[in-house]
């Protein structure tokens, strides 16, 4: 088999969905295969701050409080200008942390809307599922209602 990939998982966030998604980020990492991927877990709080969880399989499904506890994670920052790096942490190490693909597990407002995706684009970091446009287009209702109805594709009222 092949070289593994590293994988970063993106969970929390600052929507009214934040649980849900450390819900659903669980329910991704436990199915990921450990022989295809090295996992890191990012845990973005409801306040915005991202932070890299230590050990996700351990922590993850004990919730925010457990998330932000120093012996479970260290923030990291976004770091522009290296898309194999795009973060690094901030503790003595200042380690930059390799990512060849994200997983975007966040719900609502700032995670699925296009703002996450946009700073993706943006970093040139290769993630999984739609682009800023279609994620902007999908959450507005109207619009998207709108065109649907322009390429007469029929939508529930």
């Amino acid at each position: 088999m092949g070289q593994k990939l590293d994988l970063t998982v993106l969970c929390g966030g600052q929507s009214a969905e934040h649980e849900i998604s450390l819900i659903s980020a669980n329910n991704v990492i436990n199915a990921l295969d450990s022989k295809k991927y090295r996992l890191s877990v990012i845990y973005i709080t409801q306040s915005g701050q991202w932070r890299l969880i230590t050990k996700p399989k351990q922590v993850l499904a004990k919730g925010p409080q457990a998330l932000i506890r120093p012996e479970n994670s260290q923030p990291i920052a976004v770091l522009p200008g290296n898309p194999r790096q795009p973060w690094v942490c901030l503790d003595d190490s200042q380690k930059p942390l390799p990512v060849d693909v994200v997983m975007p597990v966040l719900h609502g407002t700032l995670g699925e809307d296009g703002t996450l995706q946009g700073l993706l684009e943006l970093l040139d970091v290769p993630f999984v599922g739609p682009g800023m446009l279609s994620c902007a287009l999908s959450m507005n209702k109207q619009v998207a209602k709108e065109l649907l109805g322009a390429e007469h594709i029929p939508t529930a009222d």
